[in-house]
């Protein structure tokens, strides 16, 4: 699933043509010489940015299928008629691209567990008003713009994206359909790494034998920590590690661990931490200033080590409202055992606030257009 979310389905895809044998002729073979070159892949990119006019076909484009959950052997079969040129398998994500016909240059169909989860057309010689005609007698708008827009069908089954790609003096359009239920599951959630006072290469090195590759931000020398790493662990969630030092600890060490969640509450995240981690629930405070104050809501962990706070934003702008959650955690100390670090958690709470906007300005691009983007599907689907 992880893998789906995270596919793109871009132009140059096809230019990973396998050489495949089949019955007739090798896959991706388009001169006949019995094997895939670096010539059929410049014969097919040149036909993608230099395409033959066509006429205008009455339909602007065919659109691909849409029947979510059909069989790879069923999708081949209807697609008999039209060359495949590219055939992807990457664990268990497998993409098919077939030569497309009138103003559809290619089709691609994407198998999730041998289901069909989504499938997209690359458009030319069209423009954006015809296309956008065409998918609204089937979907309804729900984002436009001169970047991107989204449709969604009536009975809210397909997500619907067109995005405009330039290549030199000519505008192709990406028209993606995907399965609703594949591209927007039920929020999963992955617990940070929690090992407070280990150093900042340790943290990586674990992280790295985690599968989280590169931090996308990691910075030095930050006003309140020496440290901070950043990643970005699925369409919805980013975890932000920052490392402390002060004169007596001179190397930075991991000091508290702030998660930042789209589209989840903190009623469904208080049920993933007191029904499935065990954490009890440690009630909700006010803090904030005069006419800044906001709610916080307190969970202590199993062995009574950990503190976690969660607070919820509402996040405004041009394009809408979406939703925020953040969760910190810190180590928790008890009245008798840590005397003034006892008084770290109104404290904690505090700093927690004074990251919110910092966190929202290192947000990555992908998850704010998630956020717009899914706050207004999931309005207009809950709508129907």
């Amino acid at each position: 699933m992880k893998k789906f979310l995270l596919s793109v389905v871009t132009l140059l895809s096809v230019t990973m043509i396998s050489a495949q044998a089949q019955t007739k002729a090798v896959l991706g073979d388009l001169d006949g010489d019995g094997k895939v070159t670096v010539d059929d892949i410049t014969t097919l990119i040149d036909y993608y940015l230099n395409p033959q006019p066509v006429e205008p076909a009455e339909t602007v484009f065919e659109e691909p299928s849409t029947a979510w959950g059909t069989p790879l052997a069923t999708v081949k079969n209807a697609m008999a008629d039209y060359e495949q040129v590219n055939e992807a398998d990457e664990d268990g994500l497998l993409t098919l691209t077939y030569m497309g016909k009138d103003n559809a240059l290619t089709y691609t169909y994407t198998f999730l567990n041998d289901q069909l989860v989504g499938s997209s057309a690359l458009v030319g010689n069209v423009t954006m008003e015809q296309v956008d005609a065409q998918l609204q007698n089937t979907y309804t708008p729900v984002i436009q713009s001169d970047t991107l827009n989204a449709y969604l069908s009536e009975d809210g089954a397909t997500v619907v994206f067109v995005s405009p790609m330039e290549y030199g003096n000519t505008v192709y359009f990406n028209v993606q359909y995907y399965d609703y239920n594949a591209l927007y599951p039920d929020t999963q959630f992955y617990l940070p790494y929690l090992g407070f006072g280990s150093e900042r290469e340790a943290v990586k090195d674990t992280l790295t034998a985690w599968g989280y590759g590169e931090p996308y931000v990691d910075n030095e020398g930050d006003a309140e920590y020496e440290y901070s790493l950043m990643y970005l662990v699925s369409n919805n969630q980013a975890d932000y590690y920052y490392f402390y030092a002060d004169s007596v600890i001179t190397t930075p060490v991991l000091s508290d661990v702030q998660q930042l969640f789209i589209d989840v509450t903190v009623e469904e995240m208080s049920e993933i931490f007191t029904s499935e981690l065990g954490y009890t629930a440690e009630g909700e405070r006010v803090i904030g200033a005069e006419g800044e104050e906001v709610t916080v809501y307190d969970f202590l962990s199993p062995d009574e080590t950990i503190m976690v706070t969660m607070l919820e934003d509402s996040v405004s702008d041009e394009s809408g409202d979406y939703q925020l959650l953040y969760v910190l955690y810190y180590p928790y100390y008890s009245d008798e055992e840590g005397g003034e670090e006892a008084k770290s958690r109104t404290g904690k709470a505090q700093k927690l606030i004074s990251h919110v906007k910092d966190a929202q300005k290192m947000m990555p691009a992908k998850m704010v257009f998630k956020a717009k983007a899914f706050n207004k599907i999931k309005k207009l689907n809950i709508a129907k």
